[in-house]
């Protein structure tokens, strides 16, 4: 184990790459969203580095798994997004466990969790934290009953991340358009289609590091779009915005009252869910109070992402924020490689 925490001097990254080609596909089809740009993953991978550690790559689980033995004294750190298969994100963390390998983030029945958009929102609203309404439609027949939400109304997939199945289609006003919308995206992802009440606000990120204490290092930033600062009252954050330059955006921090009910709901979402090692919680501020939206462990960590970004605004530099995510492996997970 090395002074900062983490298990030893080598990281383990597992990172799919982003097809950065160009596709024919529109942007809120694409399944690869997940994925990270090379430059990204250079840029990450050299970080690692400059803060004193051995960094191996690996490109999909199935490599981890083939390699494993090789591993059981160092700390896996997974970025990897997967394609369609539903438990994509709880495979590096499955297998991890399966071979006694410490890792980085949460359990396979965390990862999925806080994936699955309906049970987060759900634990959520258990910890006190504002939800807007919503349901979930499972098949045709659910879609053409649907009549019961109030519009405007938010239609997108239930288990996708990175705004993946989300365009300015998904914004829908009447029951009619909620149906269409409901039935395209349910055949195209093969998956139940989450139908959720419009938050018109502030877009806002509560990002988080674990300490082994059971404390969190956080930031509180919003995202604006400079050219148009009240672009979130009337627009969610779509596949085909998260793909501009970095240039067209702003992550700005903002204050947060600790002692707020907002705050300290959040805090049990997250202690519920322990441990999660690092990531976001993505939400609207809405008259002053946070309304929950979704949960993201491993979170994107481009430097100029809004993880990476929270914590620059706190004066952290990029090589700090790898350091302290690095030592929030929990101290059962080094334990356990080490007996086993």
């Amino acid at each position: 184990m090395t002074s900062d925490g983490a298990p030893t001097k080598t990281v383990v990254v597992v990172a799919d790459l982003i097809d950065e080609a160009g596709s024919s596909i529109p942007m809120d089809r694409r399944r690869d969203l997940e994925g990270t740009p090379r430059v990204v993953l250079d840029q990450f991978l050299d970080a690692i580095r400059r803060a004193g550690y051995a960094a191996v790559h690996y490109s999909s689980p199935a490599q981890l798994a083939e390699n494993a033995s090789r591993h059981r004294d160092h700390v896996v750190w997974s970025i990897y997004g997967g394609a369609a298969s539903k438990s994509r994100m709880a495979l590096v963390p499955a297998i991890c466990e399966a071979y006694g390998l410490p890792f980085i983030g949460p359990d396979a029945y965390g990862r999925i969790i806080c994936q699955d958009k309906e049970v987060s929102k759900l634990l959520a609203r258990d910890a006190g934290l504002q939800v807007g309404q919503h349901f979930v439609v499972r098949d045709h027949a659910q879609i053409e009953r649907l009549t019961t939400l109030p519009w405007p109304a938010v239609v997108k997939p239930i288990m996708e991340g990175s705004s993946i199945g989300i365009g300015r289609f998904s914004i829908v006003r009447t029951d009619a358009d909620a149906r269409a919308v409901a039935a395209e995206l349910f055949d195209v992802f093969k998956q139940p289609i989450l139908i959720e009440e419009f938050i018109s606000g502030r877009e806002v990120c509560y990002c988080f590091i674990e300490n082994q204490d059971a404390t969190n290092a956080m930031s509180f930033v919003e995202l604006v779009f400079p050219d148009a600062p009240e672009h979130f009252l009337t627009h969610v954050y779509d596949a085909t915005e998260k793909s501009l330059e970095q240039s067209a955006r702003e992550y700005r921090a903002i204050h947060w009252d600790h002692q707020s009910d907002d705050s300290n709901a959040i805090h049990t979402l997250l202690s519920w869910l322990r441990p999660l090692g690092y990531g976001r919680v993505d939400g609207r501020l809405r008259d002053g109070r946070f309304v929950f939206l979704e949960i993201t462990p491993d979170a994107f960590v481009g430097e100029d992402g809004a993880f990476v970004s929270g914590f620059k605004q706190n004066g952290w530099s990029f090589e700090q924020v790898i350091k302290a995510v690095l030592a929030s492996v929990p101290a059962i997970r080094r334990d356990q490689s080490s007996s086993g």
